[in-house]
């Protein structure tokens, strides 16, 4: 997913993320991870990666705030603010998926032309109804509006446009099925909600001809009052 900066007030929030979860019985365990530009998170504007669960009897938290996830990696936190702006664009490619053996959930930094990052792993014990597997994997652009009601910028604060490449975008998302195999998101039905056309925008990826990586969707949106549901 690209990954972009945007300028947001101390009590707004804007995220992108990948996320898995279930739930039943009026219960919710769910994992998501991606970036994020939160100032009363992390007491500053910038664009952070980062990490959340939800798990048995409600308990959760980004990050490690809370003990939960366990940081496998020497050199690459699960939250770290990326680095400013240099030119062309800036992506990252994260990954949610359940260890076979264990049962714990490990976020991986896929990379293309290095080996994948194992950043580390939420264990099987914090959850209750995500033993072995999931009901529902997705990606999404969420903000957190003000108490006064203005809802911050999403993606990189402007509507999707024709042109792609200057636009939020998500590309190749691949499903782990119950073998374990990775199968384009195509082989499935996706569901494309959209809250409010009003600030924000979605649009259905354009797959050229032979193609193999395409743009899945691009999103976003400026932002602005009266932008709730």
């Amino acid at each position: 997913m690209s990954v972009h900066d945007l300028n947001i007030s101390r009590d707004q929030a804007s995220y992108a993320n990948i996320y898995v979860g279930s739930g039943y019985n009026n219960k919710t365990n769910f994992i998501q991870t991606g970036w994020m530009v939160n100032p009363s998170l992390f007491d500053d504007g910038r664009t952070w990666s980062y990490g959340f669960w939800k798990g048995a009897n409600g308990a959760g938290c980004y990050n490690t705030i809370c003990p939960g996830f366990i940081q496998v990696s020497t050199t690459d936190p699960l939250s770290v603010p990326f680095p400013y702006p240099r030119k062309g664009d800036r992506a990252v490619n994260p990954s949610i998926s359940q260890d076979y053996a264990t049962g714990h959930w490990w976020t991986i930094l896929v990379r293309a032309t290095k080996k994948d990052i194992k950043i580390g792993y939420w264990p099987k014990e914090l959850f209750d109804i995500i033993g072995r597997s999931v009901d529902m994997v997705g990606v999404t652009g969420v903000v957190q509006a003000s108490p006064s009601g203005i809802s911050p910028p999403m993606g990189n604060g402007h509507l999707p446009t024709q042109k792609e490449d200057e636009s939020a975008r998500v590309k190749n998302l691949l499903i782990v099925d119950t073998k374990y195999n990775f199968m384009p998101s195509r082989n499935y039905k996706l569901e494309k909600l959209l809250d409010n056309n009003k600030c924000y925008g979605l649009k259905d990826g354009k797959k050229p001809i032979f193609a193999k990586e395409y743009n899945l969707f691009t999103y976003g949106g400026p932002g602005g009052d009266s932008c709730g549901i």
